[in-house]
């Protein structure tokens, strides 16, 4: 294909992205993609903001294809534009959120999580940015699926940071207890003794992180924070603190073996 003809096809399908028919949008899409020339990019992002009408699963479908389809491309910046365009397009963010982070759908936090491995800054300009708490949460449902030692670290800042907002700090609690991750150990403490916290769920939560992290020490703090009688016995921190001591019984053979090996120092 000459140039000249590689552009023309370029400009037909950029074109096609404003296309009152989805069907022809996405098409356009996928060829773009293939053609892989970065001048698509910014008009693909830029399709969100004039969806035509339609049920709400296509057009999360839609943005869906969004998403997996710029990760073709080497631009990491992407992340950042495409959530500021969905905060300024959608007034509730929330149904797009749940869509993309359902197992059904996961493969758009799986791409994501693949394409920004090596490029946690983006991510994390995001959570410490001025963007709404929904596409936060999306970063780090990305940053959980990452498990690495830098992305952790991110999700840890917003455990150590007084003015998170709590159902961001609950989801990256969720996250570092699914991811098993052992310096969370002594915030998550912190937290589950905290009882000045508005959320009873934050305390719960952190509860049972600490069960899934699986280490016997943290045993006492449970037991601690579900000391107050009054307590209601079916309150989720009840629950969670039941949860995370059963999932601990596995694992407090760990403490005999310290006594062992304590004994044969001396």
């Amino acid at each position: 294909m000459t140039t000249a003809l590689k552009d023309e096809c370029i400009n037909a399908l950029i074109d096609a992205l404003t296309s009152p028919f989805l069907d022809i949008r996405k098409a356009a899409i996928k060829c773009l993609v293939r053609l892989g020339d970065e001048r698509a990019i910014s008009p693909i992002i830029q399709s969100i903001r004039d969806i035509p009408s339609e049920d709400e699963e296509t057009i999360f479908e839609y943005i869906s294809d969004i998403f997996i389809g710029l990760c073709f491309f080497y631009d990491h910046s992407i992340i950042q534009q495409l959530a500021s365009i969905l905060d300024e397009t959608f007034e509730d963010l929330y149904p797009l959120i749940e869509y993309l982070t359902t197992e059904s759908e996961k493969e758009v936090v799986q791409y994501l999580a693949e394409h920004y491995e090596c490029h946690n800054l983006e991510l994390q300009e995001i959570i410490m940015g001025a963007y709404s708490i929904q596409i936060k949460t999306f970063i780090v449902y990305i940053l959980r699926e990452m498990n690495t030692i830098d992305s952790n670290y991110i999700l840890l800042n917003i455990l150590k940071d007084p003015d998170s907002d709590e159902y961001l700090l609950e989801e990256a609690i969720t996250a570092l207890g699914m991811n098993q991750w052992a310096p969370a150990f002594e915030p998550l403490c912190e937290i589950v003794l905290d009882k000045n916290r508005s959320e009873e769920e934050i305390r719960a939560s952190s509860a049972l992180a600490l069960g899934r992290i699986g280490d016997p020490k943290a045993i006492p703090f449970l037991v601690k924070a579900v000391a107050d009688p009054n307590i209601d016995k079916n309150s989720w921190l009840i629950v969670s603190v039941s949860s995370a001591l059963e999932w601990l019984a596995d694992d407090v053979e760990d403490l005999l073996e310290d006594d062992y090996e304590e004994e044969m120092d001396e």
